[in-house]
């Protein structure tokens, strides 16, 4: 059985996508009230279609009504990603999950994704992935009981819902296993892209979203070996990073060299017709027979060799043809794990220092220890809960580096010979 497809169209284009998934006698007059009285209030959403390429009404109205009520394009994503991979399941075992509403059908599931008993080695998903998906397939058919889509549902997710939590992968780089990702790198942009975000913990797509005006210029620095900006992260969450001197310093290098050369083919392909004069980067007008090129306030600052705006997806080629380079398999996200691992590890070894030399003057304070440099990287990382930054203390003494640093350090304040 075919595969079900999930789209994300956007305003002005869908009803042209749409017929040519599911065809031409499918109108905009066949779309949920709804649907139709909201597409232009939203930037973009993902529907389903079914084996068939059928549009499934009871599934996009919750999906339309989910978008509606959630800032985050990533939310979204995450919510129809839970359902296609729910649906999938029932079309591949030819099971209809409108009439499998009892608590059998996630028994079914729950063997194919997590496994039970002896078939727990054939589990293909962690159990965060489980709860996750299984809470919103959950929230949908509660939806679909309440619009008389299915009779009932038959369960509690509290039932269903896999109890503990699975060990998430905290992997922080060496300093020689990030200098060889460095080397392996063939682009000053790439380069400057992984000092960024080893050297202030943003995601990949926060990076990939950075716009020229987000650098700070060097002649900020002065004596500081950082810069604070603000940007907006995940759930259009606004928060400060800091901008280390060397990071700042290898992203006006590329500035300076390959964008430079990617502004000069932008102009080129703007002259010669095969781009429009106004676009996301480069303003430009005709006067007097010459063509004036001004580059807009908010122009992204990671460009393609054509000028063009670089996407999230070519720095994940770019990142797959580096660790080709180095010999090796390091994640996008593994930089922001460096990231805080070393800033965590480094804050509170200072703590300690702090402590030290105060007691030395009689000066010194009872402390909650660990909460402080915890709340530090909190920020920088954006998290919301301190409860998700407490994840890298219990992974700091894999970084084999920072734990001899700290045995060193414990040696010589602490013991005696």
């Amino acid at each position: 059985m075919a595969s079900m497809s999930s789209v994300r169209l956007h305003p002005g284009t869908f009803v042209e996508k749409l017929h040519a998934l599911v065809g031409t006698t499918s109108t905009f007059d066949d779309l949920p009230a709804a649907f139709k009285e909201k597409i232009d209030a939203i930037e973009g959403i993902n529907f389903i279609f079914d084996a068939d390429g059928a549009y499934i009404d009871e599934v996009n109205n919750w999906l339309l009504r989910q978008a509606i009520k959630t800032v985050s394009a990533d939310t979204r994503n995450t919510t129809s990603a839970s359902l296609k991979s729910t649906i999938r399941w029932f079309e591949d075992n030819q099971l209809n999950w409108r009439v499998c509403t009892e608590l059998a059908h996630i028994n079914l599931m729950h063997l194919h994704f997590r496994g039970r008993g002896q078939e727990r080695r054939k589990a293909q998903i962690a159990k965060s992935t489980w709860n996750l998906r299984i809470g919103y397939w959950h929230r949908f058919l509660r939806f679909g009981e309440k619009e008389g889509y299915i009779d009932e549902v038959g369960f509690e997710l509290d039932e269903v819902r896999e109890k503990g939590r699975s060990e998430r992968l905290i992997r922080a780089l060496l300093p020689h296993e990030y200098r060889e990702l460095h080397r392996s790198a063939t682009t000053q942009r790439f380069k400057a892209g992984i000092n960024v975000m080893v050297g202030t913990g943003m995601r990949s797509r926060e990076n990939a979203g950075l716009t020229v005006a987000d650098v700070p210029p060097l002649a900020e620095y002065h004596d500081a070996s950082y810069r604070p900006r603000m940007i907006e992260g995940k759930g259009a969450k606004i928060r400060e990073i800091l901008w280390p001197r060397t990071a700042a310093k290898s992203v006006w290098a590329y500035h300076r060299g390959e964008r430079s050369l990617a502004l000069d083919e932008l102009r080129k392909r703007i002259v010669g017709g095969k781009r429009a004069p106004n676009g996301p980067v480069l303003i430009a007008t005709q006067e007097a027979g010459r063509w004036i090129f001004k580059e807009r306030a908010d122009a992204p600052l990671w460009l393609s060799e054509e000028g063009e705006p670089l996407s999230i997806k070519r720095w994940g080629k770019e990142f797959t043809s580096a660790q080709r380079g180095a010999g090796t398999t390091i994640s996008p996200h593994w930089l922001r794990h460096t990231f805080a691992i070393v800033l965590l590890t480094n804050l509170i070894k200072q703590q300690f220092r702090v402590e030290l030399a105060m007691a030395k003057l009689g000066t010194a304070r009872q402390r909650e220890y660990f909460r402080d440099p915890l709340d530090e990287v909190r920020l920088r990382l954006g998290h919301s809960s301190i409860e998700t930054t407490m994840i890298y203390l219990r992974h700091i003494a894999q970084h084999r580096q920072l734990l001899n640093d700290a045995v060193s350090d414990l040696e010589t304040e602490f013991m005696c010979a």
